[in-house]
C-alpha cells in the first residue's frame, strides 16, 4: 500500500510539473534563457569588473540588469518560481537556498550555478560547532 501511495503521489507530482528547466551557468546562459535579471549592486569588485568590460555578453548582461536592493539575505522567490534569474555577488545565496527553498531532505528547489561568474575564486566559510 505504501508503494502505491508513493507511486501516485509521485504520478501526480509529475503530470502536474513533468520537468525542470535547463540550468543557467554561465552570463551567455542568462542571455539564452530570455529570462530578466536581477542584480545586486552594492559596490563589489565583480561589478566594476562588469560595467567596465568589453565583453559583448558581459556587456549586455550589466546593461540589460534590473537591479534588485540589497538583503542579508537573497532575495531568489523569482528564480525559485522560474521568472527571473537572480545575480548576487555579496550575499550568501546557498544559504538562502537551503533555508527557504530545500526539501525536507535538503535537495536544493532551486540551480546556483557551480560555475564562477567572472572570478575563478570561491567564497569560503567555517562553523563553530
Amino acid at each position: 500500500m505504501i508503494i502505491a501511495y508513493a507511486y501516485g503521489g509521485s504520478l501526480k507530482a509529475w503530470l502536474t510539473y513533468p520537468g525542470k528547466s535547463v540550468p543557467i551557468n554561465t552570463l551567455s546562459d542568462i542571455l539564452e534563457s530570455n529570462l530578466p535579471w536581477r542584480m545586486v549592486i552594492s559596490g563589489q569588485q565583480e561589478e566594476t569588473i562588469m560595467a567596465e568590460s568589453k565583453d559583448p555578453t558581459i556587456q549586455k548582461v550589466w546593461l540589460g540588469k534590473e537591479v534588485a536592493e540589497y538583503s542579508a539575505n537573497s532575495r531568489i522567490e523569482g528564480a525559485y518560481l522560474g521568472q527571473e534569474v537572480f545575480l548576487d555577488f555579496k550575499s550568501g545565496m546557498e544559504a538562502a537556498a537551503f533555508v527557504k527553498f530545500s526539501s525536507m531532505t535538503g535537495d536544493p528547489l532551486v540551480h546556483i550555478s557551480p560555475v564562477p561568474v567572472l572570478m575563478k575564486h570561491q567564497v569560503g566559510w567555517a562553523f563553530n560547532k
